[in-house]
């Protein structure tokens, strides 16, 4: 099952990159078409890219095998090719472009940027596939859960649900069925503040559903549905809620607001939460988990990732009962990495940050905040951990 779904996201990865680097409406409309690179004879039937240069919106092709873009020496090396963008019906056929070093940066810096956030939605996938299938029950004549994927941006999280869920309900003669509480039921709804990151959604589920139309395969539309707003204003009510892309603080108060009434996550009635904060300093988190469990929300599970040399922290909460004791400062507290004790990825999260906190502790002037004094004094009580926090004491 979790296969499955892996397998549809990695096809959604597939669709969502070939939208990134396919010429835009804008520079077709200009009448600018991309022509083949200057390349060797037994080159030329590799594959070409068209990848989007900025600020200026042209579209060039370029072949990836023959342009590399790791060394100073290969990039010097193949600097004397040229590209040619021909625009259709203009009083020239070809306008030749010397392919500098920064030519060469600018062009893959967006197949870079796609991989990267390819590489740390991954994570939160996972958490949310295995997540939903262990411990989500559905019968027969329930809806599907619904999930809300907020601050979307591109859309590929909420495609790559709305792909598993649509391949994981489909029965043997193709047609979508919700009776079996062992299938993966997933209702998406793509939220963002950005009308033109949803258009960009809207054009990937589009073409998501022609390639799935296109192999014969039965399935019918896919459960997503793209919607304009601010935080959770656009919903009702939804199962769980998935949030990536922002810091722990935003998140949070997209959540819960900033008044004392009846919070935003309350009115959806949303029983699980999965969050990926951009800043996973301790503090951070620190700050997050307390939030969370001081309000009933119990820590389910977590993924890492490191990606460029930062690190990403995804955390599952779920909503307590009322009559669960869960005080946030007992023992009962967890904190960030309790799930991850043995995961080798997060051990140099945490020793990285141990050795930055002293750093910053030996500064002249150098103070901790609470929630890292909070961490350090944690880790002291860890085996592991204890040669090097050592260097800590408690005031």
């Amino acid at each position: 099952m979790r296969d499955l779904v892996l397998l549809m996201s990695c096809f959604v990865r597939l669709i969502c990159h070939a939208r990134i680097l396919r010429p835009s409406p804008s520079a077709a409309a200009a009448g600018f078409v991309p022509a083949v690179a200057t390349a060797p004879t037994h080159a030329r039937h590799l594959r070409h890219h068209y990848v989007p240069l900025r600020p200026s919106g042209l579209l060039y092709t370029l072949n990836t095998r023959w342009i590399p873009t790791h060394t100073s020496r290969k990039i010097n090396k193949f600097d004397r090719w040229r590209l040619c963008l021909t625009k259709t019906g203009g009083p020239s056929k070809s306008d030749p472009i010397d392919i500098s070093k920064r030519t060469i940066e600018i062009l893959s810096s967006n197949r870079r940027s796609f991989n990267r956030t390819w590489r740390r939605m991954y994570p939160l996938l996972r958490l949310i596939v295995d997540s939903t299938i262990e411990g989500i029950e559905f019968s027969p004549g329930k809806r599907p859960n619904v999930i809300a994927d907020v601050g979307c941006d591109h859309g590929m999280l909420a495609l790559s649900l709305a792909s598993a869920s649509m391949a994981a309900t489909a029965n043997e003669e193709g047609q979508q069925s919700f009776s079996d509480s062992s299938r993966f039921p997933l209702q998406v709804v793509g939220i963002d503040v950005s009308k033109l990151a949803l258009e960009n959604s809207v054009r990937s589920m589009k073409t998501l559903t022609d390639a799935i139309e296109r192999s014969d395969i039965g399935f019918s539309s896919l459960p997503v549905d793209f919607r304009v707003g601010d935080g959770l204003t656009p919903l009702k009510s939804v199962d769980l809620i998935a949030i990536a892309g922002m810091g722990a603080r935003t998140m949070l108060e997209i959540c819960f607001g900033k008044g004392k009434e009846q919070t935003p996550v309350d009115r959806v009635q949303a029983q699980d939460l999965f969050l990926q904060p951009t800043n996973s300093r301790p503090q951070n988190l620190i700050m997050m988990y307390e939030f969370l469990q001081c309000r009933r929300w119990g820590l389910h599970d977590e993924k890492v990732v490191k990606l460029g040399g930062r690190w990403y922290i995804t955390s599952h909460f779920k909503r307590l009962g009322e009559n669960l004791d869960y005080p946030c400062q007992s023992e009962q507290f967890k904190y960030p990495g309790h799930f991850l004790a043995n995961d080798p990825v997060f051990d140099e999260y945490t020793s990285h940050h141990i050795t930055w906190l002293r750093e910053d502790f030996e500064k002249p002037k150098g103070n901790l905040g609470d929630e890292d004094c909070r961490w350090l004094s944690h880790l002291q009580g860890v085996e592991k951990w204890k040669p090097q926090t050592s260097w800590y004491k408690e005031d």
